[in-house]
């Protein structure tokens, strides 16, 4: 299946192409700072770990096959995204910094990242584990291909945890 990706809609500048690549320990502060109430209700990341925590914590699940990235346009970060190989599937997850969402940075890093999963010969379906009520991640997912695939109890990590989370998976 083709991926689509979205045009801008936010504050983007005009012509500024969406990369990714790999974390550093030099981002952890960039990192830190940017973590917000929302990626705290929507996400399993810890909003108040301390930078050498988060370096700590990609180094381990990049040793055990995870792929961390940051997103970045004209050379700054916007977001994160990482792929974890799970025993059935790949997990991916990703976040956009508050002042950056609405630009249609997390589609297309979302589009970049599983291209990567397809590519890595893995040959697990990809996931994508969005808290019911986050329409803005679910609306990424769905502009970028992925297709609702089932309702899964929680982790119940999240702060507004409901119990349940919305399964997206790839190929659609």
């Amino acid at each position: 299946m083709a991926m689509k990706v979205p045009s801008q809609t936010g504050s983007r500048p005009e012509d500024s192409a969406v990369s990714t690549r790999p974390w550093t320990h030099d981002d952890a502060a960039w990192y830190i700072d940017h973590l917000d109430g929302d990626i705290g209700r929507w996400t399993l990341e810890n909003v108040n770990v301390e930078e050498e925590a988060w370096r700590e914590s990609v180094a381990r699940s990049s040793a055990t096959g995870s792929i961390w990235h940051a997103i970045e346009c004209c050379g700054q970060p916007v977001g994160n995204i990482k792929a974890v190989p799970m025993s059935d599937h790949i997990a991916i997850s990703y976040w956009i910094a508050l002042e950056e969402r609405g630009n249609g940075y997390a589609s297309e890093a979302l589009a970049t990242m599983t291209r990567r999963a397809v590519d890595s010969g893995w040959g697990r379906p990809i996931e994508l584990e969005i808290h019911p009520d986050n329409e803005a991640s679910i609306g990424t997912a769905t502009r970028v291909g992925y297709r609702f695939h089932e309702m899964r109890d929680s982790c119940n990590a999240c702060s507004d945890d409901t119990g349940k989370s919305a399964i997206y998976r790839w190929p659609a």
